[in-house]
């Protein structure tokens, strides 16, 4: 209901201050809640907040930052939950904040990088954190080359120390962190952090560098010419491999996909994927 109001507008004469603050005491309760229904309710809600109300700009960036402070912590506790719908619900309000001018990458990214406030969790909450880290370094970049992007250092850090995870699944994902991080910023910045890597460990995290070099590489040559499709359909597919602007589950077509990017789309907004 509160989400449909504020689509709506019905608060628009009312202060905003007082609506967040609002809000804010409503979604502390909802999103600890147990009762997993209780917490998907919360994705409309957050998703109507920062669209809505936050995306007006009538709210001081400082007075959002303090009311969003209590959510923020668990919010980030519920990344990697046992219900997929709830990791994702996180995952993607994360993202709308730090898309958010009220809000922002950083402000978002804190609480991300934060150890869970569990000692012990399941593989999945490492992943999952680290995943999302990728995504906003992807869309934010880092600092200090991006003023409101993700701390590199803590970035990087958290990475390295959760790359020992006994968990592949969670290792591969601080790799594809700490590669992210390095096309932003480039070898020399990343390598003190892999000092003391032993040679097999350096070995991986160099293949993905290099297979996100080459990536860069590719993307930069200019569109190679497709002759006129020959066999109907089969002619078609040929084409479609070299358009790395669309995406081939639900073929959506969109002139800024990256190789990073496109990650993000496969597991935020592809309908084909979830």
């Amino acid at each position: 209901k509160v989400a449909l109001d504020l689509n709506a507008g019905t608060y628009a004469s009312e202060d905003p201050r007082q609506v967040l603050e609002c809000t804010a005491q409503l979604l502390k309760r909802a999103v600890a809640d147990k009762n997993v229904q209780v917490v998907l309710s919360c994705g409309p809600l957050l998703s109507a907040l920062c669209h809505g109300l936050l995306a007006q700009g009538r709210l001081r960036r400082q007075d959002v930052q303090y009311e969003l402070e209590p959510i923020m912590p668990l919010l980030a506790d519920r990344l990697g939950d046992a219900n997929a719908r709830v990791d994702k619900m996180s995952r993607d309000v994360h993202l709308d904040f730090a898309a958010c001018a009220s809000v922002g990458a950083s402000f978002a990214a804190g609480y991300v990088l934060r150890r869970p406030s569990k000692k012990t969790v399941p593989p999945r909450v490492y992943s999952s954190r680290l995943q999302l880290l990728a995504a906003l370094v992807a869309e934010a970049g880092v600092q200090p080359d991006s003023p409101e992007g993700v701390p590199l250092d803590a970035a990087v850090k958290l990475a390295m120390d959760w790359f020992t995870n006994s968990n592949a699944d969670v290792r591969e994902s601080a790799v594809k962190l700490v590669a992210g991080c390095y096309a932003r910023v480039g070898l020399e910045r990343i390598e003190p952090y892999l000092a003391n890597l032993r040679q097999v460990q350096r070995e991986v995290f160099d293949a993905e560098f290099e297979r996100l070099s080459a990536e860069a590489d590719w993307g930069d040559m200019p569109a190679p010419e497709v002759p006129p499709p020959r066999g109907g359909a089969r002619g078609a597919a040929v084409a479609e491999e070299v358009d790395d602007t669309v995406c081939q589950f639900c073929m959506r077509q969109d002139p800024s996909f990256t190789p990073e990017t496109i990650d993000v789309h496969y597991w935020r907004e592809c309908p084909m994927l979830y």
